[in-house]
């Protein structure tokens, strides 16, 4: 009747309506993924760019300038990642609230990896006397910053004072005043015949170690060193320091240059500084300064982490880079008996680890120890998880039946007789190709080798992936094996099964 059919008219209306809201969600969805990957395509992208700052073409570092003078600074920057900067790439520079501002009228060329383009950017010196460092300057591409940054350092000179009358000139009673010198300067003849005198200058190669965003302990002693070069006109005078400037941190840590550095020769600096106790992202600012108190030369820093305690990925992340060190392997391999010696009398981690830091003190400044050692009393409970994939990864590298839920199997006694009684078993619930089986199958008495010729055995399919593993210091092949046939050879996938985290 025209009951039924309003009520299959309604019916029809929702199931239209609700298929169009569907509809729209599921447009929206892919809009959101469509976006989503884009920006991680662009991310990647902007990752392979890169820039490496060469050397100053104009206006060498602490160049005398007049107050308010323009100037055409042009530095050589080398292409230093793996793809081609694209067009629309320009010049930018960040602003005090850490945004970036475009710097007009400036060119830069499309370059390959490996070439080299001339920046030239046009400012103007400040009318204040004194060593001034301009603001630094990058490379922009699709409004994100990318590669290193470049900038400029001057020494504007003091504004000369009004013109003498002709006949104070001719008085011979003035003269002497012309040869007056600031109280804090040496008397010398070099220092009336060039009164500014020559021009020092720094430029930062790179960071040996600590790079910036480095993940570090609370309170952590570290000594961060870079690279540097003297570009100056002379060697830099003794006495020279690295000051701080302003920062989060290390604002008591100075560095003196005790040694004679000449022009154009590299010198290693050293600093030692106290990471602060306060979590989250920290930076510490220097720059040299001479004897006299003038800056000069490139702005060095030191960017880092504080975290309390690392995260799942962190963790696995610095435990990794603890077993790939050649020397760690070695000293836990050449420790193995006693750690399992104290392991066997039901010592806790905390102890074994700090007999072992007493005898292989060469392991004590790994970060990863770092992190690990002062939570070991007080959390050994919370990071049993953690703590149970190292020993199953330590095992794998040196050898040692500690896998979890392992125990050590008991010594069978001399006087105990054989039997050919065969024995029940108990029902295999191990998985197969599992840490625990391995482990097992590992520990299993091999029947005695009969005298008889072996027919050869053929090539292992996945010989070169299994060589892999022995350069890494594997040395149960055995147990990697069946792995890689499972895995089909991918090296990664393995290695996630034998470290139980998932790839």
């Amino acid at each position: 009747g025209r009951g039924g059919r309003e009520e299959k008219k309604k019916k029809a209306k929702e199931a239209a309506e609700k298929k169009a809201r569907k509809a729209e969600r599921e447009a929206k969805k892919a809009e959101r993924e469509a976006k989503r990957k884009k920006l991680l395509q662009e991310k990647a992208f902007r990752a392979k760019l890169g820039t490496l700052f060469v050397k100053d073409v104009t206006i060498p570092d602490n160049m005398e300038v007049a107050p308010g003078q323009e100037l055409k600074k042009t530095w050589a920057i080398k292409n230093n990642g793996s793809v081609a900067w694209p067009e629309g790439v320009h010049v930018g520079r960040s602003n005090k609230k850490g945004g970036i501002i475009h710097v007009a009228d400036t060119k830069v060329p499309v370059k390959k990896p490996g070439e080299i383009a001339h920046i030239t950017v046009v400012m103007k010196a400040p009318m204040k006397a004194g060593n001034h460092t301009s603001a630094n300057y990058f490379l922009v591409h699709d409004g994100k910053k990318f590669g290193n940054e470049f900038w400029a350092i001057v020494k504007v000179k003091k504004t000369p004072k009004s013109k003498k009358s002709e006949d104070d000139v001719k008085e011979p009673k003035r003269e002497p005043k012309e040869e007056k010198a600031p109280k804090n300067a040496a008397p010398s003849k070099d220092s009336k015949k060039d009164p500014k005198g020559p021009c020092l200058g720094m430029h930062f190669i790179k960071d040996i170690n600590i790079p910036d965003g480095a993940l570090m302990a609370p309170s952590q002693h570290v000594t961060k060193s870079w690279l540097l070069k003297n570009t100056g006109e002379v060697a830099w005078p003794i006495g020279t320091k690295l000051v701080a400037l302003r920062g989060s941190f290390g604002q008591d840590a100075i560095h003196e240059i005790k040694t004679v550095v000449n022009k154009g020769e590299q010198y290693q600096l050293d600093l030692a500084v106290t990471v602060p106790l306060k979590t989250g992202k920290h930076r510490a600012n220097y720059q040299f300064s001479a004897p006299n108190g003038d800056k000069f030369g490139h702005k060095l820093w030191i960017d880092i982490r504080v975290s309390k305690f690392p995260n799942k990925n962190q963790l696995r992340t610095l435990a990794k880079d603890f077993l790939a060190d050649e020397k760690v392997v070695d000293a836990l391999q050449a420790e193995l008996p006693m750690i399992i010696k104290e392991i066997r009398q039901g010592k806790k981690l905390a102890s074994i680890v700090e007999i072992l830091l007493t005898k292989r003190p060469e392991l004590k400044n790994h970060q990863f120890v770092v992190f690990l050692q002062p939570f070991l009393q007080s959390a050994e409970k919370f990071m049993s998880l953690q703590l149970d994939a190292l020993i199953q990864m330590y095992s794998i590298l040196a050898m040692t039946p500690l896998a979890s839920g392992a125990t050590p199997a008991p010594e069978k006694k001399k006087h105990e007789k054989k039997t050919d009684l065969p024995k029940k078993q108990a029902p295999n619930t191990e998985k197969k190709g599992s840490y625990a089986s391995m482990i097992k199958s590992a520990k299993q008495p091999q029947p005695p080798a009969k005298p008889a010729k072996k027919p050869a055995s053929p090539k292992f399919k996945y010989e070169s992936e299994l060589k892999q593993f022995a350069d890494m210091g594997f040395k149960n092949l055995a147990a990697v094996k069946p792995l890689l046939m499972k895995h089909n050879g991918n090296v990664q996938l393995v290695l996630g099964e034998l470290f139980n985290t998932p790839m």
